[in-house]
């Protein structure tokens, strides 16, 4: 497996990298606590087995702080998001960043278990966020994991 700079990916490779973001995330706008972004435009890195996209990750960088905007790893439990996880950690310290932090839904608890073991810990909750990004974003489900109400953002981070 191969992660490649998002940026220096070829158009068919950063095309197939959009639809799995798509797929996960049901469009390349990704709404977070700091705004809606295109992962298209934003610096990271896509993981590439063979001639597939296998995962992608993106991220933006405010200050010396940086932001996971997305995250994805077909098939989930591979190893290969921890590979992308890694690599931007290495991005953000390399750029002078002290602090790398993320949000995920509240019904998300596979992503809450990935993160904090690798060594990310809680900072915030953002009580009533998604209800507010649904007004952006409408096609945010109501439900999500474990059948669990989505109505909040939980943000991680990890001191660098």
């Amino acid at each position: 497996m191969n992660l490649i700079p998002v940026a220096q990916a070829e158009e068919t490779i950063r095309r197939e990298m959009l639809e799995g973001v798509a797929r996960h995330f049901e469009s390349s706008i990704v709404v977070t606590t700091s705004g809606a972004w295109d992962v298209e435009t934003l610096d990271g890195l896509i993981a590439v087995d063979g001639a597939r996209v296998v995962g992608s990750i993106s991220w933006r960088s405010e200050s010396l702080e940086v932001e996971i905007v997305s995250l994805f790893a077909d098939p989930p439990r591979s190893g290969v998001g921890s590979r992308l996880l890694d690599g931007a950690i290495v991005s953000a310290r390399r750029r002078g960043a002290n602090r790398i932090w993320l949000v995920t839904t509240n019904d998300n608890i596979d992503a809450l278990r990935f993160y904090q073991r690798r060594g990310f810990r809680l900072a915030r909750v953002h009580c009533g966020s998604i209800d507010e990004a649904r007004k952006i974003k409408p096609s945010i489900p109501i439900r999500g994991a474990y059948d669990i109400e989505i109505h909040d953002d939980v943000e991680l981070a990890m001191t660098l």
